[in-house]
């Protein structure tokens, strides 16, 4: 006869790199089993409860939802390391029987968290007791406050504390857990079965599982040395005494425990104990915080009269450019569709939703923070655009409300809404005092073990060769599981037959990939509640920062009805925000950026030409090789740019059908269906969007928007049983309209095999309108634009050096920072762009704005003598003006860097001089300083030499980021075109054409660098190199490394040849160059390492015996490997007569830089000199 079991103590994986059950195998095996019910109880949270409920009920098993909390031992707030040591926090298995009970736990977790935290999430006895009701409580592992008592032989404790969970938590609800998984869990089970016996205490058998199956277990400790940063082999770290820690089968367990029958027996007992369906009171329902409207109205009649109004705002403008007739029919059908919208709306009761959105949107732009024109489907909404939420215009461009909002498939809208990074906090502040505090949080995410990484990880802690690890990701596909690259990549299965290491490394991975790694906040989302958030719902607070988080994903919050937004603070709209402000500063003129035309010749032949660094989504090397293939020269091929700019539609061959069928290089069909021209025809027959086979169903089929929008989520998620019902009522209604049924099937097919490629058009117009703003601004006023954009990076150095080097490409002089004339940030200079002093490196913006508070109360510095005597004292200090000087910021006073650094000490001791006059009141009686005080007048300047060039752009480097005063590689650029070393622009801009493997030279100096040791502890390095047009970094390994480490010195010119790999950086906003560097010398010994011969021009009437003399003196101080060549010319009546003298072996020279320097410097005799 099979007994039934239940699991009543199983860590998912969500005890963070402690438990190992991935959800679905965890439910998969309880299935297999054919167990009843399974309890989810991970350490300190309910991370995964939902998803845990939700993947139960679907396999037709109870979930039962648990906690392994934490238990001070004495009060939660009590954090005394000392003391914790005698009196450890004790472990207590928590599961609730009811809703009431899993409220309880939540609020139980969350105090933990935000209150409660030393090193683990933790609760007190006090806490428990007021939150006891509805929950189950089991003794726990021998960490358990009873289970230790009894381990340390204090049977009196033992009682005392199991008398007091027994009355906590009522009769029967108490339980004494016992174990067979390990030597000191055995050991205990006596005392346990004695104890529980005594007190009438029921037993119950667990197992404390942290993975699936026992051949998981090396997996799971491996995963505990990643938790604790050790290696497997270390013996210094926390390892589980054996491998029994995982999920066993009822068999195992009644067979561990056949002493104890019933110990098994009441783990059924207590799954009946707890509710059907526990968390079905929260599942359903649509939790908005209330929104309070004016008097007179309601929520509905209040949404309507924003909307009519907004609606009337929008027309507005059009109806100067139309007729009355016009005009009356384009306002009939905006009415129409406002109506239908606001229909669902007023159904669906979620006008208080529209209405809170609404109000802080209108409370951003009311403080001038800039607002994105929209995001994702709400795009598709006329009444969002109505009230100013979005600012695309859903019908003029052909978006769908279903999209977003399906009258037959009811649920929460989500509407994402982009602001300026900047000031994204305001907004969240406001929502917090409209709302109240613990009614809003932001939202957790969690990071999941990747491929790439997992194995990265493995190999770490199985310390196994880096070389090794690298190799098992070259061989997996980008985006493949392990399990499934085991499966189908040839290469790796080979390396796992040929190699041990290897096959341990993928076996290990495997197992892991996929589960959670770490926690961490959600980029944008935001969630509010009608009520304290700890009432619904468990929090979160990470124990480095202070603050409060939900405990559930994204996915999660919306399966209980709560209202979630995504609230992404974008930089490009800072950088937006910010041009236009530059442009009405330097030019005098207000762009109005939602008022820009759409049709500007100049920014449609930006995108044509694919001039497109610096504009949103649309820098890099694979979107400006698709701007060339499609040469946009309207909106709407933008939009269409935006949808096609994918992986699969780049890979399918839809960007070459658009192309050429754009260009009337193929002809363009409509899919066979010349009904379908409307639908088709703005993308040249090509199915982009999502929207578009929505259209095709209703066109075709008469499907409503609405049950086109089922099929598209069907069709998107491959739910195969709801497509073969949508593929009838398909097939069905497109013969009634004249298809056969062979066509209508046929087309079914094609629209399923679209749904991998199609895209949101709503999302993507909305970016594209946003990329066309960036391009306007780019266009028309390129300095401010790039001022913009270098303000937003100023304090991201990685980001600033990029963007710096690109600006040398666009033809725009950067001025150095002035003291007088600079502002905080970057700003237009006649033209130019002056550097702002917040860019400065060690010049925080608290200086800046001392800085400029002096300069504004009293005018423009007159000297740097002057800037300290009136900068406040905490800025007038060495390293403050070292930074200024070696910056540029103090050129404008007409002295050198060198005299002014040489003059520093003087300032400040006259600057100090003069304060002690004036606190000791030695003033005269007008104010002035007394007789014997000196005046910055009298500190002359200190006749030094100026650093020379090399010095001066290092130290400029140093503190800027980037070289203004020229470029260490200037003085190479006839060298460099003569050996053809490429610049990096031109490497990026033909990626396209650049083969795997393809060697090249380029030139550069070392910028930053980073020494790596190997797993064979070997070191390399990986360093940043600039050139004149761009950044790159270079990979070298340990064998050149070993050769030229000495020469890595950062401004020193370079040349490197390697192989190359042109890749998208972060976001995909632009591109990476990296290369893997298998020769480096200095750049002064390019001619030295290619130059056979020297050819040297002497013009004969002037040459004598002395000045041969000194070229043959500057030749032998100089040998090397080149042949010397001179050439005497003379002029002759018919022309110039030319004697070329081959130089002895004796002659051989150097062509380095000194000997040409040399050369030049003998005088006129030397006409030329041809290397």
């Amino acid at each position: 006869m099979n007994r039934q079991f239940v699991h009543l103590h199983v860590h998912t994986d969500y005890s963070v790199l402690d438990g190992m059950c991935s959800i679905n195998r965890l439910v998969g095996k309880a299935v297999e089993w054919g167990m009843p019910a399974i309890a989810i109880t991970d350490h300190g949270n309910l991370f995964g409860a939902i998803e845990f409920y939700q993947a139960c009920t679907a396999a037709g098993i109870k979930p039962i939802i648990g906690c392994e909390v934490y238990v001070a031992p004495r009060g939660m707030t009590d954090r005394d390391s000392q003391q914790d040591k005698q009196t450890e926090t004790s472990h207590l298995v928590l599961l609730a029987k009811n809703f009431e009970g899993y409220l309880n736990l939540a609020k139980l977790s969350s105090e933990a968290y935000i209150n409660g935290f030393f090193y683990k999430p933790r609760i007190d006895k006090r806490l428990l007791e007021a939150h006891s009701s509805g929950l189950i409580g089991l003794a726990a592992c021998a960490k358990g406050e009873v289970n230790r008592f009894l381990k340390r032989g204090e049977h009196g404790k033992a009682r005392a504390a199991a008398a007091f969970y027994q009355e906590l938590f009522g009769p029967g609800n108490f339980f004494i857990e016992i174990m067979s998984n390990c030597p000191v869990q055995r050991e205990l089970v006596g005392r346990q079965v004695a104890l529980a016996r005594e007190m009438n205490i029921p037993l119950v058998a667990t197992n404390d599982c942290h993975y699936v199956e026992k051949r998981d277990a090396r997996a799971h400790d491996a995963l505990l040395a990643l938790q604790q940063k050790k290696k497997v082999a270390d013996d210094d770290r926390l390892k589980f005494p054996t491998e029994e820690f995982y999920f066993k089968s009822p068999a195992q367990m009644f067979s561990e425990f056949s002493d104890f029958p019933d110990a098994c027996e009441n783990t059924v007992r207590v799954a009946e104990m707890c509710a059907d369906n526990i968390l079905e009171p929260a599942m359903g329902r649509y939790l908005t915080p209330e929104f309070k409207v004016p008097d007179g109205y309601d929520l509905d009649r209040y949404l309507a009269h924003l909307v009519n109004d907004g609606l009337d705002r929008r027309l507005a403008a059009q109806r100067q450019r139309m007729s009355a007739d016009e005009f009356g029919q384009l306002a009939r059908t905006y009415r129409q569709r406002l109506e239908m919208e606001m229909g669902v709306i007023r159904e669906t009761k979620f006008a208080g939703y529209f209405l809170i959105v609404w109000d802080f949107i209108r409370f951003a732009r009311e403080r001038g923070i800039s607002v994105g024109p929209g995001r994702g489907s709400a795009v598709g909404s006329l009444v969002c655009y109505c009230l100013g939420i979005t600012d695309i215009d859903p019908i003029k461009y052909g978006l769908l409300f279903e999209r977003f909002l399906n009258p037959e498939r009811i649920g929460m809208p989500d509407i994402d809404i982009d602001l300026c990074q900047e000031r994204r906090e305001e907004v969240f502040s406001y929502l917090r005092d409209k709302y109240g505090e613990q009614n809003v949080a932001q939202i957790i995410v969690f990071h999941k073990f990747k491929t790439d990484s997992v194995i990265l990880d493995m190999a770490r802690v199985l310390s196994i060769p880096s070389q090794k690890a690298t190799l098992v990701k070259s061989l997996i596909p980008p985006g493949m599981k392990l399990d499934d690259a085991i499966e189908l990549v040839p290469g790796l299965q080979a390396s796992m037959r040929e190699d041990a290491q290897v096959a341990q490394l993928v076996d290990m991975g495997r197992r892991l990939d996929g589960l959670t790694r770490h926690v961490g906040k959600h980029a944008c989302g935001v969630v509010i509640s009608p009520k304290p958030l700890s009432e619904i719902i468990p929090l979160y607070k990470a124990s480095d920062k202070n603050e409060i988080m939900t405990q559930f994903h994204m996915e999660s919050i919306g399966e209980l009805g709560l209202l979630k937004m995504d609230l992404l603070g974008l930089k490009t709209l800072t950088m937006i925000a910010r041009c236009v402000a530059l442009i009405e500063e330097s030019r005098g003129i207000k762009v109005n950026i939602s008022q820009i035309p759409l049709d500007d010749k100049d920014t449609l032949a930006l995108f044509a030409s694919a001039d497109t660094m610096g504009v949103f989504q649309f820098e890099s090397t694979s979107m400006r090789s698709l701007l060339k293939e499609i040469k946009p020269d309207c909106f709407e091929d933008l939009v269409a740019c935006n949808a096609l700019h994918r992986p699969g539609p780049m890979k399918s061959g839809m960007v070459e059908d658009y192309a050429k069928r754009k260009h009337r290089r193929q002809k363009i069909d409509y899919l066979g269906f010349d009904q379908l021209k409307d639908v088709l025809a703005e993308t040249n027959g090509v199915v982009v969007y999502q929207e578009q086979a929505m259209l095709i169903s209703n066109v075709i089929a008469g499907f409503t928007y609405g049950q086109a929008d089922v099929l598209r989520r069907a069709m998107g998620k491959k739910k195969m049983k709801e497509m073969e019902s949508m593929r009838k009522k398909f097939v069905s209604g497109a013969v009634e309209r004249g298809t056969n049924e062979r066509r209508a099937n046929k087309l079914f097919d094609l629209l399923a095999g679209f749904a991998e490629y199609g895209f949101n058009k709503s999302h993507s117009t909305a970016y594209a309108y946003l990329a066309y703003q960036c391009a306007y601004l780019k266009a028309h006023y390129l300095p401010e634009f790039v001022a913009a954009i270098l303000s937003i990076n100023r304090g991201d150095y990685a980001s600033l050096r990029s963007k710096l080097a690109e600006c040398r490409g666009l033809g725009i002089r950067l001025l150095p920072p002035d003291i007088n004339r600079s502002k905080a940030d970057f700003s237009v200079l006649e033209g130019s762009i002056l550097f702002g002093l917040s860019a400065i490196k060690g010049i925080g913006q608290g200086i800046v704005s001392e800085i400029i508070a002096a300069r504004d109360e009293a005018g423009p510095f007159k000297s740097m003598v002057d800037f300290c005597k009136r900068a406040p004292q905490g800025v007038a200090k060495r390293n403050v003006l070292e930074r200024l000087i070696q910056a540029g910021a103090f050129d404008c006073f007409g002295l050198s860097r060198a005299q002014h650094t040489e003059m520093i000490d003087a300032a400040l001791n006259l600057t100090a001089a003069s304060r002690e006059e004036q606190e000791s009141g030695q003033q005269t009686l007008f104010g002035g300083m007394q007789a014997g005080t000196k005046d910055a007048s009298e500190i002359s300047a200190p006749d030094v030499p100026d650093w020379d060039i090399d010095e001066l752009l290092a130290k400029e480097h140093q503190v800027l980021e980037a070289y203004l005063s020229g470029h260490p590689l200037e003085k190479y650029a006839s060298l460099l075109k003569k050996f053809t070393v490429r610049p990096i622009a031109e490497i990026i801009e033909n990626a396209g054409t650049i083969k795997p493997g393809e060697r090249v030279r380029l030139a550069g100096v070392v910028i930053e660098k980073a020494i790596k040791t190997t797993r064979n502890k070997e070191r390399m390095a990986i360093v940043l190199v600039e050139d004149l047009t761009g950044l790159f970094r270079v990979v070298i390994f340990p064998a050149l490394y070993r050769q030229i480490a000495g020469r890595l010195s950062e401004s020193v010119p370079l040349s490197i040849t390697g192989t190359v790999k042109v890749g998208t950086s972060e976001n995909d906003q632009g591109d990476t160059v990296e290369i893997f560097a298998d020769e480096i010398f200095p750049l002064d010994m390019l001619r030295e390492q290619f130059l056979k011969e020297i050819r040297v021009r002497l013009a004969s009437r002037l040459v004598n015996q002395e000045q041969l003399r000194l070229l043959r003196d500057v030749v032998r101080s100089y040998p090397g490997q080149c042949t010397l060549f001179i050439h005497l010319e003379q002029l002759e009546s018919n022309g110039i007569d030319s004697v070329i003298i081959q130089a002895g072996e004796e002659y051989r020279v150097s062509p380095s830089e000194g000997f040409l320097e040399r050369l030049k410097g003998i005088g006129p005799v030397i006409d030329t000199i041809e290397i």
